[in-house]
């Protein structure tokens, strides 16, 4: 009998069901965790719902080492994204992300977490895949799900892990749920065969309709797919499929597929990377772009008094009650509602000013996992690898609008130099315009760790990870596995 200890553990978070929530109150309808069902017992079409909803709050659980939302904040932190220690009393950042030694339990956990997430899609898929499913409306809602659930926590797993330290191995382990069933464990696969895995579950998802039960997806399932489907091929250096799918994809005016917070369940940037808790703090070139072009974002300051006159904030000290706003209200009515690089200003230790991110100022925001502007920014890519600059120009252009930024000209594209600041590195011209558009448009978006290994832009050295280490506890109790 398959072990599912995991699949279990959905009940224990049903009331912190954050991901994609329905208006149903289903949660009242659910016994309590001492009502637990065996596993060949749930291999009926009556508790595919139940496990449909375990798997969405699997994922969207926001906790220490549980859920997406804090994939994207630890590899945010991993990247040169987010810097830590910056405000608190935690160790050099270098040594927190590098994981010397590599078994460290935060390495594992992250692990774990991405993997338990995979599964329970997984297990979804494998469980319908043996039933004939009346409902048709629940077997379509599943198989979308599944696939791109699964999809997704394997796009993942090929951007942000890796198995060798020199950089050569980006790619994970995945062990399958028939090898499981089998006593088997799985070997470690490339990132471009995990991205190829990846399209083929969310190309089949594309069969499929996840009706209106669960917001997020805002009617845009397969323009979301599309949208995934054209960020694998642009990682994998396939310019013209990348094309095909971003144009396909998410367009102007389109939400963001997100998770959905609440109040009670807060979104872990802001308890972890804003307002809440400055565990990590902006990398300080993000306020080198605000400070270079004011459009770019205002820089908010919680300070009470004055710290030699080193505050960014334009708009001065905006403490509790300063000028009749609470730190909750301070950005509205600002002059560029759709600021680009919200920052949130506070004092570091030592007395130097610090900076997190304030994209995410309340505890109940969205997190976006992809959206519209990053398609604008992949076609822009294409077009400039083809060496045409005016539609790279058009598509970049369309993301500034929308940030209420300038548009840029030929001669800003062809002629930029970066800052020494900057994110583009030393990439002059067109390339390191995009590069550096790609910075500001897509932060926390689980991308930037990709962009530092494509563009040769990682920043700790020669003997660091630039992904995140397949744990030891991997390598240890799985023999198909071991590390050069």
């Amino acid at each position: 009998m398959r072990n599912i200890t995991t699949v279990f553990s959905t009940i224990i978070f049903l009331s912190i069901m954050l991901l994609f929530t329905s208006c149903e109150d289903w949660v009242s309808e659910v016994e309590p965790l001492s009502d637990q069902v065996q596993d060949d017992d749930l291999n009926s079409e009556e508790y595919l719902d139940f496990l449909l909803k375990g798997a969405l709050g699997n994922m969207g659980r926001s906790q220490e080492f549980s859920g997406l939302p804090h994939i994207l904040w630890r590899v945010a932190g991993f990247s040169d994204e987010f810097i830590h220690g910056e405000v608190d009393f935690a160790p050099d950042h270098s040594n927190f992300v590098q994981d010397i030694p590599m078994d460290l339990n935060f390495v594992a956990n992250d692990w774990d977490n991405y993997h338990q997430i995979r599964f329970h899609a997984d297990d979804l898929l494998d469980r319908a895949s043996k039933m004939t499913i009346a409902n048709d409306a629940l077997k379509q809602r599943v198989h979308w799900w599944g696939n791109v659930i699964g999809g997704l926590m394997r796009l993942y797993l090929a951007d942000h892990w890796g198995l060798s330290q020199d950089g050569t191995q980006p790619g994970a382990v995945i062990t399958t749920i028939q090898q499981n069933d089998n006593g088997e464990t799985g070997s470690f696969q490339t990132s471009q065969e995990i991205r190829e895995i990846a399209r083929g579950m969310l190309t089949e998802a594309l069969s499929y309709d996840p009706g209106d039960a669960y917001e997020g997806v805002n009617g845009n399932a397969d323009k979301i797919i599309h949208s995934l489907i054209a960020r694998s091929y642009l990682f994998d250096g396939d310019y013209n499929s990348a094309k095909a799918h971003a144009e396909q994809g998410l367009q102007q005016g389109d939400d963001p597929f997100e998770l959905i917070h609440t109040a009670a369940f807060s979104n872990y940037m802001w308890y972890e990377a804003g307002r809440n808790n400055v565990l990590f703090s902006a990398d300080p070139r993000f306020a080198h772009y605000v400070v270079a072009d004011r459009l770019e974002g205002e820089i908010i300051s919680n300070l009470t008094e004055d710290p030699d006159a080193l505050s960014l904030s334009l708009r001065g000290l905006e403490g509790d009650g300063i000028g009749g706003k609470s730190q909750e209200d301070v950005r509205d009515n600002l002059d560029n509602p759709n600021e680009r690089i919200p920052l949130w200003e506070l004092e570091a230790d030592g007395g130097s000013l610090a900076y997190c991110q304030d994209i995410y100022d309340g505890r109940a925001d969205n997190l976006d996992i992809i959206d519209w502007r990053e398609m604008e920014l992949i076609l822009a890519e294409v077009a400039i690898n083809n060496s045409d600059n005016s539609t790279a120009l058009t598509h970049m252009n369309n993301v500034r609008t929308s940030h209420g930024l300038s548009e840029l000209t030929l001669d800003d594209l062809t002629g930029f130099t970066p800052s020494e600041t900057s994110g583009a590195g030393s990439t002059t011209g067109a390339m390191g315009l995009l590069i550096e558009e790609r910075d500001k448009t897509l932060w926390m978006k689980g991308v930037r760790i990709v962009d530092q290994k494509r563009f040769d832009l990682w920043h700790l050295g020669d003997n660091t990870w630039s992904y995140i280490p397949i744990p030891d506890s991997e390598i240890l109790n799985n023999p198909n596995v071991t590390r050069p």
